[in-house]
């Protein structure tokens, strides 16, 4: 997944314990919601009837970014990571290499409203 090309093994093992692999076959749908992170594995899909999904694509709750809820309709047999959210926010909490590349990659493809600051930050 490009979201994680960047980060060493010891981390992805920690993600790989945490994920699920959602099966979608062709003409199935999926509602998406943010309880979870999902990140297209395999295979096509149509979110919210006018959006087409691919590889590497990331829906429902996004970490440092705005969460896209809908429907996801398969075009083909697909495949999705789904990372629960709560699992997802205590691996920022965690693993500070994981939420400074996650940061780092939302910037470099341009995601809109993401900045470097995590919390509140008070100017004096």
């Amino acid at each position: 997944m490009p979201q994680f090309d960047h980060l060493i093994s010891t981390v992805l093992e920690k993600i790989a314990h945490i994920a699920e692999i959602e099966p979608l076959q062709a003409g199935m749908l999926l509602q998406i919601n943010e309880s979870y992170w999902y990140l297209m594995a395999s295979g096509d899909a149509i979110f919210n009837e006018d959006i087409s999904i691919k590889h590497g694509d990331e829906l429902g709750y996004k970490p440092f970014a705005e969460s896209q809820t809908g429907k996801l309709s398969a075009t083909s047999d697909c495949q999705l990571f789904k990372i629960p959210k709560d699992k997802t926010e205590q691996l920022i909490l965690d693993v500070p290499q994981f939420a400074y590349l996650i940061r780092k990659y939302r910037i470099e493809t341009n995601m809109p409203g993401i900045n470097w600051f995590r919390g509140k930050v008070e100017i004096q």
